[in-house]
């Protein structure tokens, strides 16, 4: 394998694109809202969730390698202790009032990835509520959160606003869906697995709509913003249409994790170009 090729195989494997989608998605609502966030929480995201997020996909995804990721003191495992370091010293600059959403969201990432009681099965393998965990953890840390300390108003744009992320988050969960059809067992009922893929694909279509019609309540004073809302929603749209069980190796996890990241670059350039 070439250097290019490794370095970009590392940088997916170790989860630093999925950590600049999650905050990519933060800077979506910090723009969006004018909120004041502190650099601190940026750092809180990206290092916690590269290092939640290998563990995750070390020791509690099918097919997962928990013996190269402990044995050795692996790679993966010596980021995930940098990064989970510099996560908790982060996480000391910031104002108390983080502390609480995010204990919160760690409970909900634990019920993911650990059974509640003895012999019993994660939240991951109960289907549907799989991917209502994690739309609910990346909405709470990327909108519900800062819009919280930012003390932003309560209104129906905000409401709005709330339900236009966490539908976001399910959808781009449904080529991850798809693509494990082939790994996960039989009796977690995903969406897919209860739809079929010409199913889940509609269902995608409508939700994208559904997303955009959302934004286009919400921001229909603001042309920029309708901007981005239509080219997260077509994008989303068309992530879930090519997707298949036998996705090429980086499709849902470098393509379809750029989404949020193109998003909220297209949105500060209209934001900074048009105003």
């Amino acid at each position: 394998m070439s250097v290019i090729g490794t370095f970009f195989s590392g940088y997916i494997k170790g989860s630093f694109h999925v950590s600049l989608a999650l905050i990519s998605t933060l800077c979506i609502t910090v723009e969006r809202y004018g909120l004041n966030v502190p650099h601190a929480y940026f750092a809180v995201l990206f290092f916690g969730g590269l290092a939640v997020y290998n563990v995750i996909k070390s020791l509690v995804e099918p097919g997962s390698q928990q013996g190269s990721f402990i044995s050795g003191f692996g790679w993966e495992l010596r980021v995930s202790l940098f990064a989970a370091l510099i996560a908790f010293g982060c996480l000391l600059l910031l104002d108390s009032r983080y502390f609480f959403g995010l204990a919160i969201t760690g409970i909900l990432v634990l019920l993911y990835a650990v059974p509640i009681f003895p012999g019993k099965q994660n939240f991951r393998n109960y289907g549907l509520l799989k991917i209502g965990i994690v739309s609910i953890v990346w909405t709470s840390l990327t909108f519900l959160l800062p819009m919280y300390i930012g003390e932003s108003p309560l209104n129906i744009v905000s409401i709005l606003g709330g339900m236009q992320r966490m539908l976001w988050m399910l959808l781009l969960m449904l080529p991850f869906e798809m693509r494990d059809l082939k790994v996960d067992p039989p009796q977690i009922k995903t969406l897919p697995r209860r739809l079929g893929l010409t199913g889940t694909k509609r269902i995608g279509w409508a939700g994208a709509c559904l997303f955009f019609l959302l934004g286009l309540y919400a921001n229909v004073n603001s042309p920029p913003l309708l901007l981005v809302d239509g080219f997260a929603a077509l994008f989303t749209g068309l992530a879930i249409q090519f997707s298949t069980t036998n996705q090429e190796p980086y499709y849902a996890s470098f393509w379809v994790e750029s989404i949020p990241i193109a998003a909220a670059g297209f949105q500060l350039a209209l934001l900074r170009i048009i105003g």
